[in-house]
């Protein structure tokens, strides 16, 4: 049958298409629609929907996902005519692909041993199912994912590794991050988790590093060539050592991630932007036009098991503008 306009229209298939084969979704998949890129958000008020409006002004396919739970908030409903809207069913959440890499996250991050045992030890997780559950469809085939988020000053789970991001932002950087070797089966060659450090200088709760802040940073996976025990951000316009260069990460060597090509997601908190946030740059950034050659051509990479790997390989753990005014109120619950 042929596809119809709209990502609403194809939301079923795009999230079957999340839970088949692993590695990113090819960028000559029908499910594009034949754009460009496309977006997997949620649509929630804040920096997403500053994403989604940007990505959505640049011609990108804006996938919203919603769980079972949760409301489209205004600007949400008005995007595209709400057309950009994207239900979730409960079976599909519960999938086994899901409990894997949820299961692979309390791991790493609280040092549960599985999803289901941290929810018993801490009610909150329970109340965060469907939201957890969510993001693995954010990023599970994602080619790129850019997070504009604040690092933590000190650890929210007992097990945090060094990918130091909070809430399901962070759970969703570190399904993503989990997809590449030493945890996953995909090369890390291919990890494009990007960080646009944005914290709140008078929150104690975030990290503030006048070096970093308010800059971009890339997650480094650790490997045999780079000699780490585990993955760490690095700013980028770092000077990389002869033996790490690479005609395909090329961007590394730029002071801002390349643009989105494929599919691609954005994390960021749930919390509306404070009044010290500079997300609005980040947005300015990633969809700034860039002169002609200056977009590194993507590597197709192999892909493997990817979110539904991990136990016991700890050593090599990972964390892993739009028009309008991102901090309006809104007369619907946050999605």
């Amino acid at each position: 049958a042929q596809l119809t306009s709209c990502a609403a229209d194809i939301g079923p298939q795009l999230a079957n298409e999340m839970l088949q084969a692993p590695g990113t979704l090819p960028e000559d998949s029908e499910l594009f629609l034949k754009k460009s890129a496309a977006l997997m958000s949620t649509g929630a008020l804040g920096v997403d929907i500053c994403f989604g409006e940007a990505a959505f002004s640049a011609g990108h396919l804006v996938v919203q996902w919603m769980a079972p739970g949760t409301r489209a908030s205004r600007r949400a409903r008005e995007l595209d005519r709400g057309r950009c809207l994207c239900p979730l069913t409960s079976e599909t959440l519960g999938n086994s692909k899901v409990v894997a890499a949820l299961d692979t996250c309390a791991r790493l991050r609280a040092g549960a041993d599985s999803f289901e045992s941290l929810c018993c030890q801490h009610a909150t997780y329970s109340e965060r199912r469907e939201e957890l559950q969510r993001c693995f469809f954010q990023v599970a085939r994602a080619a790129s994912v850019y997070v504009v988020a604040p690092r933590l000053a000190k650890a929210e789970e007992a097990g945090l590794p060094p990918l130091d991001l909070g809430g399901s932002a962070g759970w969703a950087a570190q399904m993503y991050a989990n997809r590449f070797s030493p945890i996953g089966e995909e090369s890390v060659a291919m990890c494009r988790l990007f960080l646009f450090e944005n914290p709140d200088k008078e929150d104690p709760s975030h990290r503030f590093d006048p070096a970093t802040a308010y800059r971009w940073s890339y997650w480094q996976p650790p490997t045999p060539r780079n000699g780490q025990f585990e993955g760490r951000w690095v700013l980028f316009g770092t000077e990389l050592p002869p033996l790490q260069r690479h005609a395909t990460t090329a961007w590394k060597a730029e002071l801002k991630p390349p643009e989105p090509e494929g599919l691609y997601a954005v994390l960021a908190p749930k919390q509306l932007p404070w009044s010290s946030s500079r997300h609005e740059e980040a947005v300015a950034d990633v969809y700034a036009p860039r002169p002609k050659g200056e977009r590194p051509k993507q590597g197709k990479g192999k892909g493997g098991k990817g979110l539904s790997k991990g136990e016991g390989k700890v050593n090599g753990r990972g964390r892993g503008r739009g028009d309008g005014d991102c901090k309006e109120k809104d007369d619907q619950v946050d999605v």
